[in-house]
């Protein structure tokens, strides 16, 4: 099998444009759960005539050669390996399957990890195990839409993909933080990591909703932060996907937008077959845009007097932005 069909065979994508990194990221998860169902489960799914040792076989060869391409740099048309996190790439974007493993390589930094380094990690095994739970059930709802007749639009799995990403970059920088508070609120049921998660970041009545916010940085531009004073915690997160700062009211900009988006998880949970109850929102938007004032931006401080330009959303994002 040619690494163009493995690679369009796991993930719908055909190109080869970071592929390296994504399939260390697969390799990543698949082999952290070889001993589990799981990983037998999303093969019979992928490619039900091959056994697990030799498609590991095949992800190492494939590994192997874009390596030795990439250093040749011979008749490349796209870089394989990326070093540097690049967001929202235009060759991933009609790929959403590859999103998740291209955030899940720069979450763990792969480039420097190895497979061993997490098997003892409890926090990162359930994550990685909810990556080929999501992976699973995203072939697995394509296909049964497939044979209804009835199949979604490509939006819906983009909406579901960028719920899960957001999901995931954040799980992975509180797991790797090692604090008290974290690990009790969003690791005590490694079994509902997800739904856990979004409780927590989107429910009306959840204090916790108040600590997501969207920051900006002229060199990093837009990036995801959890800031809990309370706990002393402050956590950036350089997201792989593109981010907008949250919608202007008078003088301030509240960053409530990170929520408003994960709480736009219809998709994501129909996937997964999942149901959550977020509860009312007492006095209507007026009130809730209240509750979160804590949000206000507060850029940094060498950023302050820099005079703010509009920014050209490609096309290829406006369904994308429109939803952040």
């Amino acid at each position: 099998m040619s690494i163009k069909e493995l690679s369009s065979a796991l993930f719908g994508y055909s190109g080869s444009y970071a592929l390296y990194n994504i399939l260390i990221a697969f390799k990543t998860a698949l082999y952290s759960h070889r001993k589990s169902g799981i990983s037998e489960e999303l093969l019979q799914v992928l490619l039900p005539d091959t056994p697990l040792p030799k498609l590991f076989k095949q992800v190492d060869s494939s590994i192997v050669d874009l390596k030795k391409r990439d250093n040749d740099g011979k008749d490349l048309k796209e870089q394989v390996y990326l070093t540097k996190l690049t967001k929202s790439p235009n060759q991933l974007q009609k790929a959403p399957l590859t999103w998740v493993y291209f955030a899940l390589f720069f979450a763990l930094d792969l480039s420097q990890s190895t497979v061993a380094n997490f098997e003892k990690n409890e926090k990162i095994e359930a994550i990685l195990l909810l990556v080929l739970k999501f992976h699973h059930s995203y072939l697995l709802h394509q296909k049964k839409q497939s044979a209804e007749g009835s199949e979604r639009s490509f939006s819906f799995y983009v909406d579901a993909t960028m719920t899960f990403v957001r999901i995931l970059e954040y799980l992975f920088a509180f797991a790797k933080e090692n604090n008290a508070h974290l690990d009790h609120l969003y690791f005590s049921d490694r079994e509902q990591l997800d739904i856990t998660f979004l409780k927590c970041s989107t429910e009306p009545s959840s204090f916790e909703k108040s600590y997501f916010f969207i920051k900006f940085d002229k060199k990093l531009g837009n990036y995801l932060v959890y800031q809990n004073a309370l706990e002393n915690i402050y956590l950036k997160i350089n997201s792989s996907r593109k981010t907008n700062k949250g919608e202007q009211v008078g003088d301030s900009e509240l960053n409530q937008n990170i929520t408003h988006y994960l709480a736009k998880n219809s998709s994501y949970l129909k996937i997964m077959g999942l149901e959550i109850s977020h509860g009312d929102h007492e006095g209507g938007r007026g009130n809730w845009v209240n509750r979160n004032e804590i949000q206000d931006t507060e850029e940094e401080e060498f950023l302050k007097f820099v005079k703010k330009q509009p920014i050209f959303i490609s096309s290829e994002y406006a369904h994308e932005e429109i939803l952040e």
